[in-house]
Order: C-alpha cells, then sequence, then structure tokens
C-alpha cells in the first residue's frame, strides 16, 4: 500500500507492480486500498501521466463496502478532473484496473483503455 498523507510531491510514478501488503501461509490475504492520496491541495503532482501501473492482485468482490481499492482520493477537491492519466502495465496481471475499482469522486484520473 502506497499512502501519501500531506505536503508531498509526486515527480514520478510509472512502472509499478502494486499487491496487497501480505498474503497469509493458508492463502488469504490483508486487502486494503492499494493506493490512497490525501489532501491535493496540499501537493504537487510534477508527474500526471502514470504509465505502467499493474495491479497484481484482484479486489475482493465486496471491495467497494470494505472500502479497499485500487487508487482511492481523499480530501482532493481542489484537484481538476481528468487531471491525471493512467496507462496499465503492458503485460502485467492488471488485475483491478480501471475507474469502476476506484473511489474517485471528482474522476481526477483519466484511465487508459
Amino acid at each position: 500500500t502506497v499512502h501519501l498523507v500531506d505536503h508531498y510531491e509526486v515527480k514520478n510514478l510509472d512502472n509499478m507492480h502494486i499487491e496487497n501488503a501480505f498474503t497469509f501461509s493458508h492463502g488469504s490475504t490483508m486487502a486494503s486500498t492499494r493506493l490512497k492520496i490525501e489532501n491535493c491541495a496540499n501537493a504537487t503532482f510534477t508527474d500526471t501521466s502514470w504509465d505502467g501501473i499493474d495491479f497484481v492482485t484482484t479486489p475482493p468482490a465486496d471491495f467497494d463496502t470494505l472500502g479497499y481499492y485500487n487508487v482511492q482520493f481523499e480530501n482532493c477537491g481542489t484537484q481538476a478532473p481528468s487531471s491525471i492519466g493512467i496507462s496499465q502495465y503492458s503485460g502485467g496481471y492488471n488485475n483491478g484496473y480501471g475507474a469502476g475499482f476506484s473511489d474517485d469522486i471528482g474522476a481526477i484520473l483519466s484511465w487508459a483503455p
């Protein structure tokens, strides 16, 4: 899990494989939001084209109820809609890729097919 909270700069968010934090020996996973971004007003987004993002693990069926998203924006009303492009990793797992698995109320991300 990557959690950006306050006063940060995103300079290069490319070619990332994002998985669950860990998997238990009996096969169950500890799920949580993969990439959580908060307080965008106090952040700088130098990189607005996130290329090669691979969500390796499939989110649980009830991810929305549990609050386990691939990407979640919180307190980011200052960030313009579609201001950040995101594309999937070529040849990756890409499980849970797409807006349907995100909590992006302001539609900040523009998901490439």
